[in-house]
């Protein structure tokens, strides 16, 4: 072990050339107080430090002047003057030296591209925080859009026009849902970007980007007499295998229950408490909720319990029984054409569901916690007014006042 010898001399050129040693050594400067040069016996290099106490502190701190491979003698004298007459003005040279190596490090950082950033973002943050199906959907993304158009960009010079002028080219090249999707995206990763010093703070241009509103989205709402004839043409399906019963019970399941598509499709053994009429439901879009069950969801998913070839999913892929369902608009469009009924998004069985339990006098607030709202405002929107219900009210008071 190496040990350390502290000796006060007067340091000169030539007594610092000659200097070797087996031990460490630490040689204050006889001439000038407080510099010092440290000598390394493992590698020989002599470093030069300056040795203070900041003004109105007792604390004694040590800043780096430099090597003799780096400087003169003379010059590293210069420097330790030049020093010592900051610390007289009050001056914390330490402190001084951390905030240019920071900023230095910062600059550095301002200047990666968005592309190298991005990869980082995507492992860091995304991977982290996001699920799956989130997790896929922001990868591509990324990889379809804002890397292609800001990819060979430095970080720093994103500014509101760059984003705008990208924006506008989704919008008007794809959709306005894609370009809103891409938007939310760069959003979170600029302020991820602020968040480790790559931008400054605060600096995320895309809030104020001018944005394109979404065309109304209409939904189509079935009423009793559509579900009958939706539910007659799946168990035609059903008979006639025209399509896998997974399926086919998968659509009545989302039917009967409200339920989000991805919530039946990926719903596991795992999640089902038949017993007590529940679907134990544990990662979804919001956090875990319970869904209860109506007889006839129960007797539906009996049926393709029965059937279950999967060690884990109740609506297994018909090719592959360790995978779930990915796609049942084929099937669901069939049966809407079978039915004669207009052609529909499976979620707007969820708006329909929700729309039947309201008409019927059913409390909205319980109706919230079926359908796993956090918010009873989003409760309101899928609860739509019928054209019956909407017609009965009008003539309810139209005839109110006519006496």
């Amino acid at each position: 072990m190496r040990t350390l010898k502290c000796q006060k001399l007067a340091l000169t050129t030539g007594f610092l050339n000659k200097l070797k040693s087996d031990i460490d050594l630490q040689i204050t400067d006889a001439a000038l107080p407080g510099l010092q040069c440290r000598y390394s016996a493992a590698t020989g290099r002599k470093v030069f430090y300056l040795g203070y106490r900041v003004r109105g502190s007792y604390q004694q701190k040590h800043i780096r002047l430099g090597s003799l491979a780096e400087f003169s003698l003379n010059e590293i004298r210069t420097r330790a003057i030049k020093t010592k007459q900051d610390i007289a003005n009050g001056l914390d040279p330490q402190s001084e030296q951390r905030i240019r190596i920071r900023q230095n490090e910062m600059a550095a950082a301002r200047c990666k591209r968005v592309r190298e950033l991005t990869a980082i973002f995507m492992e860091k943050h995304c991977r982290e925080n996001n699920r799956a199906n989130t997790y896929r959907s922001n990868e591509a993304l990324m990889r379809l859009y804002i890397n292609p158009y800001l990819g060979d960009k430095y970080i720093a010079d994103i500014d509101l026009g760059i984003i705008q002028d990208m924006y506008d080219k989704i919008k008007n090249t794809k959709t306005i849902a894609i370009g809103l999707h891409v938007m939310r995206l760069l959003s979170t990763f600029l302020n991820w970007c602020e968040k480790y010093n790559y931008r400054k703070i605060n600096s995320n241009p895309c809030h104020l980007v001018q944005k394109a509103k979404s065309p109304k989205m209409n939904h189509t709402i079935l009423d009793v007499d559509g579900y009958k004839r939706l539910f007659s043409a799946l168990d035609e399906a059903l008979c006639v295998g025209r399509y896998a019963p997974q399926t086919i019970l998968a659509i009545k399941t989302l039917a009967l229950t409200g339920c989000r598509s991805s919530e039946i499709t990926n719903l596991e053994l795992n999640e089902l408490d038949l017993k007590n009429g529940y679907l134990r439901l544990n990662k979804r879009k919001t956090n875990a909720f319970n869904v209860p069950l109506g007889d006839p969801a129960i007797e539906v998913i009996n049926q393709a319990l029965r059937i279950c070839k999967s060690n884990r999913y109740v609506f297994h892929s018909p090719i592959d029984h360790t995978c779930p369902l990915t796609d049942l608009r084929k099937a669901f469009w069939w049966a809407l054409d079978r039915a004669g009924l207009p052609r529909m998004r499976i979620h707007d069985l969820r708006h329909s569901f929700a729309t039947l339990a309201t008409s019927m006098g059913e409390d909205i607030r319980i109706l919230k916690d079926v359908l796993g709202h956090t918010k009873i405002t989003t409760t309101e929107i899928y609860a739509h007014a019928s054209s019956v219900a909407a017609r009965r009210t009008a003539n309810n008071v139209a005839s109110k006042i006519m006496g």
